[in-house]
């Protein structure tokens, strides 16, 4: 089969995902023949996605993104941002009908963009659309919610635009979960790369792991560590921050480092991004998962990984105290996790088998 695949590029999760995907398709023998990424303008594609793919086979183009004012996430920004750039919008879904037109693929994939969604509706490809993330869990009659009404209205109004017309949703999640009542969705392990699955078990070190997309928040975790000064902390941030104490060291964003100092360290604060938390998860380590301000799906994913037991919710970067005591306190096991990680080739290779003997 030959696929394309539609990838929404803010953040580090879905580019994860996309990564993961090929690896699956390419052997079991598919072809993935583009890779169209949504960026906001003035981004640039972090290397570790950028490596795994040949030369000519990204193609970038506009996509609305999520805007902030200073540490929260502002719904009326990324509104706004979205509306003045209507006209960009219109030329990138041109952009992608040219490359589906182009590349005649079997299947489209597509990794929660939301251009994508318009894409599908308003030409109508004659490959079907599946699209993936763990976003299309909220729509699992037992996928419990944090509070905020209006908040969840609003992702599941964004997860429905990324999937108008789509054939299947596969929907993205940390555990083995009854079958969805809606025939449309169906709940698969996450999308883990294979470099990440060849991990043997390592002695931890004395070191706390932290990740943080939103440069801003980082500031908090100075703050604390001034007054903490003993325990060493690596932070993977967007931003490099200088003259801090030894023991906090700021580094890039690179994805091989990272995982590397994930199997080493006693433990991961993170944003409540899904991926990360996944892949802490198979490397056994426990998680303090701290949503953005303002986020709400982050919100949810801490909830929904904190019952799946991945580890403890926190409020903010300026106190890790409490996940310091849950560190000393608990005895962490992810077996099961690592059992339902490990069936993705064999769930996902199945679920497009049936859908291409369907469509044919």
């Amino acid at each position: 089969m030959r696929f394309l695949f539609i990838v929404q590029g803010e953040g580090r999760g879905h580019l994860t995902q996309a990564i993961s995907m090929s690896q699956m398709l390419q052997k079991a023998g598919h072809e993935v023949s583009k890779i169209l990424v949504g960026t906001a303008q003035k981004q640039t594609l972090p290397d570790f996605f950028v490596s795994h793919f040949s030369e000519n086979s990204i193609v970038t183009f506009h996509s609305p993104s999520l805007a902030y004012h200073y540490q929260k996430l502002s719904l009326s920004k990324t509104i706004f941002s979205g509306v003045i750039n209507v006209p960009t919008y219109c030329k990138s879904i041109m952009q992608i009908q040219k490359e589906v037109r182009q590349n005649q693929p079997d299947i489209i994939l597509n990794f929660y963009d939301v251009l994508a969604g318009f894409h599908q509706i308003i030409y109508r490809p004659k490959a079907p659309m599946i699209c993936i993330g763990h976003q299309y869990l909220f729509f699992h009659q037992d996928f419990q919610f944090p509070k905020g009404n209006i908040q969840r209205w609003v992702v599941n109004f964004n997860s429905r635009l990324t999937a108008m017309c789509s054939t299947l949703k596969l929907a993205l999640s940390f555990r083995e979960m009854n079958p969805s009542q809606n025939t449309q969705i169906c709940v698969v392990p996450p999308l883990l790369r294979q470099e990440l699955k060849k991990y043997q078990p390592v002695i931890a070190e004395n070191f706390l792991l932290a990740y943080i997309t939103h440069a801003a928040l980082a500031e908090d975790l100075i703050k604390w560590h001034q007054q903490n000064t003993s325990i060493k902390i690596h932070c993977f941030c967007s931003k490099l921050f200088k003259n801090c104490h030894p023991n906090l060291v700021f580094h890039e964003i690179d994805g091989t480092k990272f995982l590397d100092m994930m199997k080493r360290c006693k433990g991961l604060v993170s944003g409540a991004g899904f991926e990360s938390i996944c892949e802490a998860m198979f490397y056994q380590k426990p998680v303090m998962m701290i949503p953005i301000p303002g986020h709400y799906e982050q919100a949810c994913n801490a909830l929904d990984g904190e019952l799946a037991g991945a580890g403890i919710r926190g409020n903010s970067f300026d106190d890790l105290s409490k996940f310091l005591t849950y560190l000393d306190s608990e005895n962490y096991n992810q077996t099961d996790f690592i059992t339902w990680a490990n069936k993705a080739d064999s769930e996902f290779i199945k679920l497009f088998n049936n859908l291409w003997t369907l469509q044919s």
